[in-house]
């Protein structure tokens, strides 16, 4: 590893993302280049904002566009902005004139930039356009296309071993691009402990606390979370870290109202709290590259429930109570036997840690650094 150190000195890291602040996706970006600054690696992270504030960004991230505030009220526009954006290639072009000896991608929307950088990777999240549309038609088409230009990449860092099989079986690409690189957790926030939240949102000290993080896109899966809630008795409650826009009415029509706090746009800190203060994850999407919540929930100690699809086997192991993503009263009634059982629940918080403990910075420092060395 000192060598591959020593090697890496004086060449620079361009780190480029243009996602929004609060996600699974800028979340291993920004963890990816803290664990190069941690490592002395001479390192820079470029921010494209979109639609998004400058909201839990890393120190010494270099903001390259001047964001404008968010005016879209519903995801059909928020969507259609995003498009017009992308469309015009204004993220990309900010890059553009950026110099380094490597430079890193976050998402397809940037995978023009191969053009014009030497040693250029991207970071391979998962091929959802592949599997879904039903966002946008715009945005199937525009994501489809760039998916082509994977194969320009000098490298491909995966984040999971699920979306570099559907990389070579999809895509055609070869497998000795790709190297699987796993996220880690921040060690310093997300750990077992007591948390503020319960007391501060005025929570009955019999009720069980599930979690729901992420935004209310279709893959997520969230109306299935809404409806598992239903059927549970009236002590639990959910909470919905995540825009929550486009469920509104169903949680009415469940009769939900009461049984449901909001959250949205957290620092880490609060997150992190959030987790701590809650009994299980209720992770049921439709398709993920990895599910970073899953990693942050194990971390913090607490059960995860999560779907067969995707990487969600692969990242909860025998942690992870897995389940079919619409399996509405199987997820219930693994709910209650799980969080009515003292035991098991105590077990199950324990394989929690136990796979948490597998992805570390070391490990994802160590992995990076081979694929850095074999580009130089």
């Amino acid at each position: 590893m000192n060598k591959n150190r020593s090697e890496v000195q004086g060449n620079t890291i361009a780190l480029m993302h243009d996602g929004g602040p609060i996600s699974g996706i800028s979340t291993y970006m920004y963890n990816l280049y803290l664990n190069l600054r941690q490592h002395k690696v001479p390192a820079t992270l470029y921010q494209y904002l979109r639609l998004e504030p400058e909201i839990n960004l890393p120190e010494g991230t270099i903001v390259v566009n001047r964001y404008r505030r968010n005016k879209y009220n519903n995801s059909y526009t928020r969507q259609v902005a995003t498009a017009f954006n992308l469309f015009l290639g204004l993220n990309w072009r900010k890059f553009r004139n950026i110099d380094a000896d490597i430079t890193i991608l976050s998402n397809p929307s940037l995978l023009k930039l191969t053009k014009y950088k030497k040693n250029c990777g991207i970071i391979a999240h998962d091929l959802y356009y592949l599997h879904e549309n039903r966002d946008s038609r715009i945005l199937n088409i525009y994501f489809k296309r760039q998916y082509s230009f994977f194969s320009n990449a000098k490298f491909i860092l995966s984040v999971s071993n699920f979306t570099k099989k559907e990389l070579i079986e999809l895509l055609d690409i070869s497998p000795d691009v790709i190297t699987t690189v796993y996220p880690y957790f921040n060690s310093s926030m997300f750990h077992p402990g007591e948390s503020k939240f319960r007391q501060f949102s005025k929570i009955d000290r019999n009720d069980k606390v599930l979690l729901s993080v992420g935004s209310d896109q279709p893959n997520k899966n969230i109306e299935t979370v809404l409806r598992v809630l239903a059927k549970l008795p009236p002590n639990y409650k959910l909470v919905r870290v995540g825009r929550s826009t486009s469920t509104l009415n169903l949680i009415h029509q469940l009769g939900l109202d009461g049984r449901i706090i909001y959250r949205e746009n957290l620092p880490e800190n609060e997150l992190a709290d959030i987790y701590r203060g809650s009994e299980m994850l209720i992770f049921p999407s439709l398709f993920e590259g990895f599910g970073i919540p899953v990693l942050e929930a194990m971390a913090s100690g607490i059960c995860v429930l999560v779907s067969d699809r995707g990487s969600l086997p692969e990242v909860a192991g025998k942690a992870g109570v897995v389940s079919d993503p619409y399996d509405v009263e199987g997820m219930a009634e693994s709910i209650m036997r799980i969080l009515e059982d003292r035991k098991e629940c105590e077990r199950r918080k324990q394989l929690s840690l136990e796979r948490s403990s597998y992805f570390t910075m070391e490990s994802q420092y160590e992995t990076l650094m081979n694929v850095i060395h074999r580009i130089l």
